[in-house]
């Protein structure tokens, strides 16, 4: 609904089924909320109870790793998952949720897939349009990695994929501006731990150094 005052999923949802919907996909807040806030997971449960004989109900909000996704089918009983946010700079979670087991990428892997995230980009849109793009979608990708503040000083000024692609950390670490604070997931289960920053890493940040090839390709 717009506000906790006329939450009517379920509702809506009963007038999709009757008119032909077999999927629904309900996020647990209210427009007002916007992303602010805890998902109700309870608006779900009640969804799934009012169609569950004619539509898959598919749940989404507060998602954001093995342990959330599996509280929110225990407790609403939905038939699967959507992700949102938590697959920004993360699209390993996908293979987290596939195959039921955790997985951290290492910096190498954010590197090489930032790489591809960012040819795919430009081919499809351009280099004008792709290359503004990518610079939220890296700075995500940077995530919990020390020097990434400085990095994306550097890619929020790039004009050129060449230019995107060529951005590296200093040697020395330096602070990183606050993250932007995800919601706590229900008593039922924990959000995923965010990435630890440790020395090691601070080293491996070092390797984000990529160069253009003549075929228009990117490469270490």
């Amino acid at each position: 609904g717009f506000d906790a005052s006329c939450v009517n999923a379920a509702e809506v949802a009963h007038i999709a089924c009757e008119s032909g919907a077999s999927m629904i996909t309900v996020h647990g807040r209210t427009r007002e909320q916007y992303y602010e806030g805890q998902a109700d997971w309870s608006v779900i449960a009640d969804v799934k109870r009012t169609v569950s004989d004619r539509a898959k109900v598919i749940g989404n909000g507060d998602v954001t790793g093995l342990e959330s996704a599996g509280g929110l089918i225990r407790l609403t009983g939905c038939d699967g998952v959507a992700v949102g946010r938590a697959a920004r700079g993360n699209p390993w979670i996908f293979k987290e949720l596939s195959e039921g087991r955790e997985f951290k990428p290492t910096v190498d892997e954010k590197r090489d897939m930032m790489l591809r995230h960012l040819e795919m980009t430009v081919a499809e849109k351009g280099e004008y349009i792709g290359v503004r793009e990518m610079r939220k979608h890296i700075g995500w990708y940077l995530k919990g990695i020390r020097g990434a503040a400085q990095v994306r000083g550097w890619i929020n000024q790039a004009e050129t994929p060449a230019q995107e692609a060529e951005a590296q950390p200093e040697a020395e670490p330096i602070e990183e501006a606050p993250a932007e604070p995800v919601p706590e997931a229900p008593a039922a289960s924990e959000a995923a731990e965010p990435v630890e920053e440790t020395p090691e890493l601070a080293e491996e940040a070092s390797k984000f150094n990529f160069h253009p090839t003549q075929n228009g390709k990117f490469e270490k």
